[in-house]
């Protein structure tokens, strides 16, 4: 034995002498100690409750974040969704749900869901590009002229003698002459179509102006427009979200909004009552995230519990007493308090992820109080005295503990070595907190101990021993064929490892949500809807025109579906405009016009004329398609094109409308003409009317957009925030990085969610992978440390390898997903596996054969696994997917690296100790 254990086994047995000789000393000091961490944790133990808090402030990625959330005064929304097929109800109850959020100012600092569109609506025409502007300037020329040669009067007769007025063959044969009658024919080419219908009886088609220039549905398609952009709704009106920024949360608590979304609810389940027919929910990322925080420490809660009581269960059947377990437990609570009481001074806080470090300590640090208590009643059945009994237990079992709760330490403790500060502390705390169930079990568990048990030395002595003889009969009988027992593990072993290649990583945060939450469902739907999801990307442009240059370059990408910034409020080249929108409005002045809609059609005159127009249309199309050929040898068959073009589309609502004219009564025809009059002219007066209401002069500036828009995208710096809607799901891995790459390609400082996601996840995995890593290479170190032997160092990691490999291929024939829930069984299976191998080559090493059943270990080991598993797998009772996921991984990890150790590493032992003996 080289002299490093020896120096330990020695410190160890001074250890156990002290504890015997001044036990109230060791319990008092603890005892003292408790009551410090208690007062520690009380008054100095913080919450972190912000997960952009665990990333490091100096990573570019997130200092991107970080810049885009003060520029823009950013917190994360709240998402009340109203959803029906009727946009009239979902405004309805919008605008009931907005009074009732006004009136708690005091929970949201900013409530979004409408615009105030009034001071743009004297401008809209600005909307319309170049080309537009010049048609409508030109449509409005035609009809000032229409109307001054009907005396301001329009109705169908005026409109059909305009008609025929245009066939004008000397004018037609000028080339910019037959393209201004083309122009006018496209728009009475629309108003035939829907006389044709009109006289037909059939649905009409989209509604053409009377007149060119007069398009009065255009006038009421607009109103709609504005009247559903007024709100924010997707869906033609069928969604309608409302977005609340809440206020500053409650700092020391995992659930900051708790309160607020708990009132919130309250204000939802009252308006679904007022609105019946109305679906109304809650999502959002600070509502997903309360959710996720509540259930899962209402799971960890229920798990502890469950825990508790099924290990003090087993440690009374195991030990059929309750005394000793009770110690044992009494302990591991003193060990959790100290840990926070550590917590408190070395980190300061807990934060969302490390809160899990309660559950891990109680899992993993009963162990030692198991291995301890074990050992030590195994020495007092052997006639040993308290004394003997608590040295020797400190000697050979302490020091396997102090080994085991080392290398557990430092699986923890690795992880310090990442970029991801919420797993560097979660490292620290129950690095620390292996560190106190080492210290509790070797020094106030046996003083507690000898407290119990020095009085009753007499009786002890002569009670009769519990090691039963059939143990070793048990040892005999599993490890008697070590050959064939481990050939089929390694058969065992290679089905495994066909299922490594099964193993996945699930990427989506959502698959971790308890999916009965109302949260997560109503994300679920918006991601399945044409709405806008909760999640989208964000750009930060210098200015407007900056803006609208990367919006465009978004536009295109295949990642995007759509793109929402200030440049879609402020029309582009309006300058440029103004010529043509001062045209219009020295037009529209002049424009006297009567609609004549009430008086009686002269039908019979209709009739001749729409003949009239119809032979006059089939002439014009023979005779150009006569002189196609000639006009071509002299350089003008695309007007003949042109003009053949312009009278074929002519003639069908024509052959139409004269066919009904021969089918219907004169009485019949009279009341249809009269409603297509009524329709068609009756909202050019309103047109009219708005045309002068509008403002040809002034181009629209920030000044005229709603507040809410400038408030949300516009920073007090002037910089412009651009929001990039995906076209697929965000929480899937491969969609979401598309996007991301894509965006970036755009502009490498893209943030938002979807980025903050891929940074977040994959940093946690890496870090994980590289905290299993360090935590296997400072464990083979301790190892090798204990036993100086390279052998017993692979002998020790034979059950962690066999154990790992079985767990990963089970999960991937089994379909079980790594997530990043539980990526952290990397690291801890290894800590954990380890530990088993060292108790069983200590054993075998202090016996000189195998002796699992037949000794305290073999039960120790069994109890050991057993409580931690107990502890991993009440996690499988919640309802958070994501702790049930990593109680299932450890709870299989602990199992298999624990039958591993107890199965397989004895055969090994026992077939090294026959080539010995032979």
């Amino acid at each position: 034995m080289d002299g490093f254990r020896r120096l330990l086994q020695r410190l160890l047995r001074a250890l156990g002498a002290a504890v015997y000789d001044h036990p109230w000393t060791f319990t008092l000091s603890g005892a003292v100690l408790l009551a410090a961490a208690a007062w520690l944790s009380i008054f100095h133990l913080g919450v972190i409750n912000n997960i952009n808090d665990l990333i490091r402030s100096d990573s570019p990625v997130h200092k991107y974040y970080l810049d885009y959330k003060k520029e823009f005064d950013i917190r994360e929304e709240m998402i009340v969704v109203i959803r029906s097929d009727d946009f009239a109800r979902n405004r309805a109850a919008a605008d009931d749900l907005g009074a009732v959020f006004a009136a708690r100012r005091a929970d949201f600092q900013r409530i979004y869901y409408r615009h105030d569109f009034s001071r743009m609506e004297k401008k809209l025409l600005f909307f319309q590009t170049p080309e537009e502007l010049a048609g409508t300037a030109s449509q409005l020329r035609t009809l000032r002229d229409i109307l001054r040669r009907s005396g301001s009067k329009f109705n169908l007769n005026t409109m059909l003698d305009e008609a025929i007025a245009g066939f004008d063959e000397s004018r037609l044969r000028q080339s910019a002459n037959l393209e201004a009658f083309g122009k006018e024919i496209e728009e009475f080419t629309q108003r035939l179509d829907r006389l044709a219908a009109e006289l037909e009886g059939a649905p009409a088609p989209p509604a053409a102006a009377a007149a060119p220039g007069a398009r009065p549905e255009n006038l009421e398609a607009m109103r709609r427009e504005l009247e559903l952009n007024g709100y924010l709704t997707f869906d033609q009106g069928r969604i309608l979200l409302m977005l609340l920024t809440p206020t500053e949360g409650a700092r020391d608590s995992f659930s900051p909004y708790g309160a607020s979304i708990a009132r919130l609810r309250e204000d939802i389940r009252q308006a679904r009552e007022r609105h019946p027919g109305v679906d109304i929910g809650l999502t959002g990322e600070p509502v997903l995230l309360d959710d996720e925080m509540k259930q899962s420490t209402e799971d960890s809660a229920k798990a502890a519990m469950v825990t508790f009581v099924l290990i003090a269960l087993l440690f009374f059947f195991a030990y059929h007493e309750i005394v000793r377990p009770a110690l044992a437990l009494a302990v591991l609570v003193v060990v959790i308090a100290w840990s926070m009481g550590l917590t408190a001074v070395f980190v300061g806080h807990l934060n969302v992820i490390s809160q899990a470090c309660v559950i891990m300590i109680m899992g993993l640090g009963i162990d030692f109080g198991i291995q301890i208590t074990g050992r030590y009643e195994e020495e007092l059945a052997r006639k040993r005295g308290v004394r003997e009994a608590v040295i020797r237990t400190l000697e050979n079992t302490g020091l396997a503990v102090l080994t085991g709760g080392s290398t557990t330490a430092a699986a923890f403790f690795t992880m310090c070595f990442n970029e991801f500060i919420g797993l560097a502390e979660l490292g620290v705390i129950s690095g620390v907190g292996m560190i106190a169930a080492v210290a509790a079990n070797l020094a106030l568990l046996p003083a507690l101990l000898v407290l119990r048990d020095r009085r009753r030395e007499a009786a002890i002595a002569t009670a009769p021993p519990r090691v039963h003889a059939v143990r070793g009969d048990i040892d005999r009988v599993l490890f008697s064929r070590p050959q064939l027992a481990l050939a089929g593990f390694a058969l065992l072993a290679l089905l495994a490892a066909l299922g490594l290649s099964r193993i996945r990583y699930d990427y989506n945060l959502l698959n971790l949500q308890n999916p009965k939450m109302e949260s997560v469902q109503y994300e679920l739907a918006l991601l399945n809807s044409p709405s806008s999801t909760a999640m989208f990307g964000v750009l930060v442009a210098d200015g407007i025109e900056d803006a609208r240059i990367k919006s465009e370059k978004l536009r295109a990408l295949p990642a995007v579906r759509g793109v929402r910034s200030l440049d879609q409020a402020l029309p582009p080249d309006q300058e440029a405009k103004l010529p043509l929108l001062r045209e219009i409005g020295t037009i529209v002045p002049t424009l006297k016009y009567d609609a004549d809609v009430s008086s009686r059609i002269d039908v019979a005159k209709a009739r001749r004329d729409l003949r009239r127009l119809l032979d006059m249309a089939r002439e014009a199309e023979r005779e150009a398609r006569k002189y196609k050929a000639a006009a071509s040898l002299v350089g003008r068959g695309r007007l003949v094109d042109q003009a053949i073009g312009i009278f074929s589309r002519m003639i069908p609502p024509l052959e139409r409308a004269v066919a009904t004219f021969d089918r219907l009564s004169q009485e019949e025809i009279g009341r249809r003409l009269t409603r297509y009059q009524a329709a068609a002219f009756g909202g050019m007066a309103e047109e009219i009317a708005w045309l002068r209401s509008q403002n040809f002069s002034e181009p629209i500036t920030l000044d005229d957009l709603p507040p809410e828009i400038r408030q949300r995208y516009l920073s007090p710096s002037g910089k412009v925030l651009i929001e990039i809607d995906p076209v697929e799901n965000l929480w899937e891995e491969e969609p979401n990085q598309r996007f991301v790459e894509q965006v970036r390609s755009v502009d490498p400082a893209a943030t938002g969610t979807p980025v903050q996601n891929h940074q977040y996840i994959n940093l946690l995995r890496d870090s994980y992978v590289d905290a299993a890593g360090y935590a296997f290479l400072a464990i083979l170190i301790l190892v090798y440390l204990h036993f100086r032997s390279l052998s017993k160092l692979l002998l020790t990691l034979l059950p962690l390898g066999l154990g790992v490999l079985y767990t990963f291929g089970l999960m991937g024939w089994l379909g079980i997903a790594f997530n990043p829930a539980n990526i952290i069984t990397l690291p801890l299976v290894i800590g954990i596996g380890i530990a088993f191998g060292v108790y069983v080559v200590d054993r075998h090493d202090e016996a000189g054969r195998v002796a699992l059943a037949g000794s305290s270990t073999g039960k120790a080991l069994l109890l050991s696994a057993l409580t931690t598993i107990i502890g991993f797998a009440s996690m499988t009772i919640g309802e958070y997917r994501g702790l049930v996921s990593l109680g299932l991984v450890m709870s299989i990890g602990v199992a298999l690296c624990f039958l591993s150790a107890a199965l397989i590493l004895p055969q090994v032992l026992v077939l090294l100790d026959r080539r010995k003996a032979s």
